[in-house]
């Protein structure tokens, strides 16, 4: 298994920092660009908008695949302590047909497919977490995911679609633990896990508003199969919000 560790810290203040016209445009402009809707409830604590990386991984100066990944952590303004994290990853496969090279020399590339992935977050001590999403649902489930506190329906959410044959949920989140886990697999040759797909995720979490700011980092495993010549490459990324 190859590890990608990605730490990602944009410069902060003790509080959140979109205020401004600037922070609020972007993070307005990032979250439809992204497919998320996020109400005014919510702001980026630390951060003016979406912590984002992206990599792309190269055989023979060749492209094979793209791993892009936004992520925010959210602050409820109405309520003390109260927190959310938004995810989202995009998994973009590139298919070339293996060229063996000559007598092996100089080989390089394959026909890569996605094969999924799985988020967690452990919350910090003192912290609980409070509703989430995905949760295991009917495989038929299409429309709207999301979370929400303190008013009735969603107030961050995004669309999606797991009618796909291909595509198995399992929510592995436990309130116990303050544990959250999200897995994505994906299976078959076709046009979903031939192309990009993306994958989305949520949960919120209160503590007492004596706490120090949490300290939270999201992990990402990303899984990729080269059906010629790789098999199944997975790539672990940790992202500091």
């Amino acid at each position: 298994m190859v590890k990608d560790q990605v730490s990602v810290s944009p410069n902060y203040s003790n509080e959140f920092e979109n205020g401004g016209n600037l922070g609020g445009s972007l993070f307005a402009a990032e979250c439809e660009a992204y497919g998320f809707s996020i109400s005014s409830d919510w702001q980026p604590y630390r951060s003016q908008s979406f912590v984002k990386s992206s990599e792309l991984k190269l055989d023979g100066g060749k492209s094979q695949y793209q791993t892009d990944r936004q992520q925010v952590l959210l602050k409820n303004i109405n309520y003390f302590g109260v927190y959310a994290i938004a995810y989202r990853v995009v998994m973009s496969p590139i298919s070339h047909s293996r060229n063996w090279g000559f007598l092996g020399i100089g080989s390089h590339s394959d026909d890569w497919y996605v094969r999924g992935v799985n988020t967690n977050v452990q919350v910090s001590n003192g912290y609980s977490i409070g509703t989430w999403a995905p949760k295991n649902t009917a495989s038929s489930t299409s429309g709207t995911i999301g979370v929400g506190y303190g008013t009735q329906g969603f107030t961050i959410s995004a669309s999606v679609d797991f009618t796909i044959s291909q595509l198995e949920l399992t929510s592995k989140t436990n309130l116990a633990l303050g544990y959250y886990e999200t897995d994505y697999s994906v299976s078959g040759k076709n046009n979903y896990s031939r192309y990009s797909s993306d994958y989305y995720g949520f949960f919120t979490f209160i503590g007492p508003a004596s706490l120090p700011m949490p300290s939270i980092s999201i992990n990402h495993e990303v899984k990729y199969f080269g059906n010629e010549y790789f098999g199944l490459k997975t790539h672990s990324y940790e992202i500091e919000l």
